[in-house]
């Protein structure tokens, strides 16, 4: 099939469509991700990075018992699940041959997350990656935004 699929995501939705004829867009799918707007403290169900009750039985004298804190705060970890389930669902739309064009719009951060979780097979059909926050847009906003950047001479973007 020779259709083209634009994804319009931020870290806590993403909006599947297809373009159609005249670039009007036909919602496929939309998705929410709850974590997207919530703080770490929210998602921590363990105090990490704090150093463990005086002293224990067992420990020698002097040594605290401590954790280290996370390279990923939990918020990262679920924004980087999102972008790794948007990418699945890039693929598997590939796979059965449901486009033959993609362009990916995102906000700057969640696009270099959705990026990097793709796979090969489907950056391979990437036509557009615009780093734009504009999935609070309404489909006839996107519309008239799409077709103005897009109709823009590689350069200008």
């Amino acid at each position: 099939m020779d259709a083209t699929w634009v994804v319009v995501a931020d870290s806590s939705r993403a909006r599947f469509f297809v373009l159609g004829q005249q670039n009007q867009l036909g919602e496929l799918q939309d998705l929410v991700n709850p974590a997207g707007h919530t703080n770490d403290n929210a998602l921590n169900s363990d105090e990490s990075g704090r150093f463990g009750g005086g002293m224990r039985s067992g420990t020698q004298a002097g040594t605290q018992a401590h954790t280290t804190e996370p390279r990923v705060t939990p918020v990262e970890h679920e924004n980087e699940r999102f972008a790794r389930h948007i990418a699945q669902l890039l693929l598997q739309g590939l796979q059965q041959q449901r486009y033959s064009k993609l362009c990916l719009v995102a906000a700057p951060k969640f696009l270099g997350q959705l990026r990097h979780s793709l796979d090969t097979q489907v950056e391979k059909h990437v036509r557009h990656a615009l780093a734009r926050d504009v999935a609070s847009m309404n489909v006839p906003q996107l519309e008239t935004y799409l077709q103005q950047t897009l109709d823009k001479p590689a350069d200008a973007n």
